[in-house]
């Protein structure tokens, strides 16, 4: 429409990253802008999920003269694990990002801070990354940060170096989250940060709760680790103790279902190689752990424990060249754990048996 004064018409905002918005372009003597139509959405994902009731503006920068970026907010809907009413603002910069930002979801009172989130238009996804680097109260806390919400649910991870004090460097992962889908890569990420590698059932099959997990070494006193190559031999021996604990709590069971688990193991290796193209070495791992959980609602738990000793060696022979160095190597290798299990529960049942494996499933390594 024309009036004096005044201008306007209505159009679309299209852009590369798959938005398309009915827009109205306003323009009166002091100042031009676009709004966005109110009652609008779009559809992200599957037909359940959207960004609804959009609003927002596109104004002219007073310095450069030129239009402002497109800012527009909106409620996610159909998110699993979103706080319902919850409205996010994004602005576009070629990725649909959300800056400085919070997302509010369901079971956790904690905001996300400033991490960013960037839509994955191929994939029906919000993404978000954030490295961390600071003291978090008296904790300093060197690592990652990770986040997606998408039609399945949401998920948290983080994981890195923490310091606390009186205590030294540990190794802590945690994540938390309500989706039915978790990635391999996560999960794997996420227990490199444990000694012990066996996956609670919390993020098992996707990912309904939350899960921590910390590890702390310890040096064996008189065994320092040491290395020497005197040329004809060289040889290295170590020894290593520590530490691991987790926590996890389960949604599924309306947040009354906790975990809790501790394991203590110690690990001292010898490996040793001469000029004749020689080498061979021994090692062996002790393990002691337990772990269970507890519903609050009705006072039933389970408790596992696990004990086990694993030993091994190594033999192996090549034949030296002037050249080449060693070639044609024959060898042999062994490697056998015994342990047991104990597990009793409310319900009175319990079992001890005695097997094969080990209690953490860490293969043996032959070094750190």
């Amino acid at each position: 429409s024309v009036k004096e004064n005044f201008f306007s018409a209505t159009g679309f905002l299209e852009d590369k990253e798959g938005i398309q918005l009915t827009a109205t372009i306003k323009k009166t003597p002091a100042k031009s802008e676009i709004e966005i139509d109110k009652g609008q959405k779009l559809q992200l994902g599957g037909s359940q999920t959207s960004f609804a009731d959009i609003e927002g503006t596109i104004g002219i920068d007073k310095n450069t003269k030129d239009w402002e970026k497109l800012s527009f907010s909106g409620e996610m809907k159909g998110f699993k694990g979103i706080t319902k009413g919850k409205r996010q603002t994004f602005t576009v910069h070629g990725n649909i990002t959300a800056d400085g930002e919070s997302v509010g979801v369901d079971n956790i009172s904690t905001p996300f801070g400033n991490m960013g989130l960037t839509y994955d238009i191929k994939n029906s996804r919000f993404l978000g990354n954030l490295n961390i680097n600071q003291n978090l109260g008296p904790v300093k806390f060197i690592g990652s940060a990770n986040m997606l919400v998408g039609s399945n649910g949401w998920y948290f991870s983080a994981g890195g170096q923490a310091t606390p004090p009186g205590i030294g460097e540990i190794s802590m992962g945690l994540i938390i989250g309500n989706s039915d889908y978790l990635p391999a890569d996560v999960t794997t990420t996420l227990m490199q940060y444990a000694y012990d590698k066996n996956v609670p059932p919390t993020i098992k099959n996707g990912v309904s709760g939350m899960f921590i997990t910390g590890r702390k070494d310890v040096p064996i006193i008189n065994i320092p680790d040491w290395k020497i190559d005197l040329g004809v031999v060289s040889a290295a021996m170590g020894a290593k103790a520590g530490l691991d604990a987790r926590i996890w709590m389960n949604f599924d069971s309306n947040a009354n279902e906790y975990g809790i688990g501790a394991m203590a193991f110690a690990h001292v290796y010898f490996s040793a190689s001469s000029i004749t193209c020689t080498n061979f070495g021994a090692e062996a791992r002790a393990e002691l752990g337990a772990k269970g959980s507890y519903n609050t609602a009705n006072g039933n738990f389970n408790l596992d424990g696990c004990g086990s000793i694993t030993v091994g060696g190594h033999f192996e022979q090549c034949v030296p060249t002037v050249f080449a160095g060693c070639k044609w190597c024959v060898g042999t290798s062994i490697s056998k754990s015994v342990k047991l299990d104990l597990h009793f529960d409310s319900g009175g049942n319990t079992d001890l048996s005695f097997g094969f494996g080990n209690c953490s499933k860490q293969p043996l390594s032959g070094g750190w």
